[in-house]
C-alpha cells in the first residue's frame, strides 16, 4: 500500500523545502481516498505539489499555468474552502487538450511513485539482510522527477 509510505514527487528536489505543509498533510488522506475509489493516478494535490515545485524552476507556458492555477484553485476550495478563482484568474474547467494534459501528468506521478517506493523497498530489504543490527537509513519524504512539459 504505497498511500501512506510513498515519497512525494516534485519536480525539483531544490524546492521541496518550500512546499506548504499544509499541502503535505494531505497527501496522505488524498491518496487514501483516491485507494477507496479505485483510481490509480495522482491525487489533486500531488500534482499541485509537483506543478509548484515546477513553477520555481523556470516559467511555464499558458497551457500549464492554467492547469496550475485551476488544480490550486481547486485544491485550496476543496481542502480548506479557500475562493481564489477570481484573484488568479483561474479556469474553472479545464479545455480537453489541458484535460488530457493534466491526466498524462498525474499518470506519470502516480507511477514514478510506484517506482521510487518499490526501489526503496527493495534498498530497505538489502540493508536489512546485509545488517540486521543497524538502524535504516532515513530518506526524504519527497523525491525529484522530471515530467516533460
Amino acid at each position: 500500500m504505497d498511500a501512506l509510505t510513498a515519497p512525494v514527487l516534485t519536480f525539483s528536489q531544490l524546492w521541496a523545502d518550500t512546499i506548504p505543509q499544509r499541502l503535505l498533510a494531505q497527501v496522505s488522506m488524498a491518496r487514501m481516498i483516491a485507494l477507496m475509489k479505485k483510481q490509480q493516478s495522482a491525487t489533486d494535490v500531488e500534482c499541485v505539489i509537483y506543478l509548484y515545485t515546477r513553477t520555481l524552476e523556470a516559467p511555464m507556458n499558458s497551457d500549464w499555468v492554467d492547469i496550475y492555477t485551476h488544480l490550486s484553485c481547486r485544491t485550496l476550495e476543496n481542502l480548506f474552502m479557500e475562493d481564489h478563482w477570481n484573484e488568479v484568474k483561474a479556469p474553472r474547467e479545464l479545455t480537453e487538450w489541458l484535460q488530457h494534459a493534466l491526466n498524462r501528468l498525474r499518470q506519470f506521478i502516480y507511477k514514478k511513485r510506484r517506482e521510487l517506493l518499490k526501489q526503496k523497498m527493495s534498498i530497505t530489504t538489502k540493508e536489512i539482510k546485509e545488517t540486521p543490527k543497524v538502524g535504516r537509513s532515513s530518506t526524504s519524504p519527497t523525491q525529484q522527477a522530471s515530467f516533460d512539459f
